[in-house]
């Protein structure tokens, strides 16, 4: 069976996962042919007012290299994921943690609500948290607490909280 999905003159396929990478993140997107790719965006620096919207290759990625992740095992086909993606345009339930862009290509895609970029940063705060106040040699150094201004009390209650993390 050959690829009905080829490159277009842009280069990409439709239904690719595009990724811009920024200073401290990347943008996602998901190209919808003809040079439109559909992703959150916002006019503003802030997120915010961020919508769901289709708007150019160039707007998407500001002058940036475009990547393209694969998805080897996606559970939507390319045309489904892109109408998948079309559903969604002017939403505005944008969520850094939570519903971000790029939640929304790999929820148009693979049906799943994920951000890698999310979960690494969550282990990175998470493993910084442990080193800083659960290390248990730190625990047992009695001036470690009080040099960072912790009491005991304090080190025990993020001790419980870290459960949560």
């Amino acid at each position: 069976m050959t690829n009905q999905y080829k490159k277009d003159r842009f280069g990409f396929t439709y239904g690719d996962h595009l990724v811009v990478r920024k200073e401290l993140y990347s943008h996602h997107g998901i190209y919808a042919g003809d040079g439109l790719v559909i992703h959150y965006s916002s006019t503003v620096k802030t997120k915010k007012n961020a919508r769901v919207s289709e708007t150019t290759l160039g707007n998407f990625s500001h002058g940036r290299s475009i990547h393209v992740i694969e998805h080897p095992n996606a559970v939507y086909s390319r045309h489904a994921s892109v109408n998948r993606a079309r559903k969604r345009l002017g939403e505005k339930e944008y969520g850094l943690l939570t519903n971000n862009c790029e939640h929304f290509v790999n929820n148009c895609i693979e049906g799943e609500h994920k951000s890698d970029q999310v979960e690494n940063a969550h282990k990175i705060v998470n493993e910084s948290f442990r080193f800083l106040f659960l290390d248990p040699p730190l625990l047992h150094n009695p001036l470690r607490p009080k040099r960072i201004g912790i009491s005991p009390v304090s080190v025990v209650a993020i001790k419980h909280l870290s459960s949560f993390f």
